[in-house]
């Protein structure tokens, strides 16, 4: 699911002020000690409740949301995913001009993720330590 919107979050990190300082440890980050990391809420927690509103409030099945996801990224893009915003809307357009309802699914999911999430920049260090908490 995350190479669905891996664009949003490459696109913050290109944007990110280069003397940014992480808000874990204070310090700043610099070049590829910089990682992105969803704030507030997790993308894991995002995800979850992704899968909740297709399932229970669309009344699909999480395997035709996989389907649809690997459609369009394997048999389509041939690629791992999705690299910016225009390849994105050059998918939709390829998708709408065949009627082909897989694209659906996909950008329900983009679109949910990108409502929910708040960006922030952090040392990879600390991001990886927050990440572990997080799993427990």
């Amino acid at each position: 699911m995350r190479n669905l919107v891996y664009y949003k979050t490459n696109d913050f990190k290109k944007s990110t002020h280069p003397d940014s300082k992480c808000p874990r440890c204070g310090n700043f980050i610099w070049g590829n000690e910089l990682e992105v990391d969803h704030y507030g809420i997790s993308f894991r927690e995002i995800a979850g409740t992704f899968v909740d509103t297709y399932v229970n409030d669309l009344g699909k099945t999480i395997d035709e949301f996989y389907n649809s996801m690997r459609y369009v990224l394997d048999d389509v893009l041939n690629v791992y995913y999705i690299r910016n915003e225009n390849e994105l809307n050059h998918l939709e357009s390829k998708f709408r001009e065949k009627k082909d309802s897989r694209i659906d699914d996909v950008l329900f999911w983009i679109q949910f993720h990108n409502a929910s999430m708040t960006l922030k920049v952090m040392h990879k260090k600390c991001h990886q330590m927050k990440s572990k908490e997080t799993q427990k």
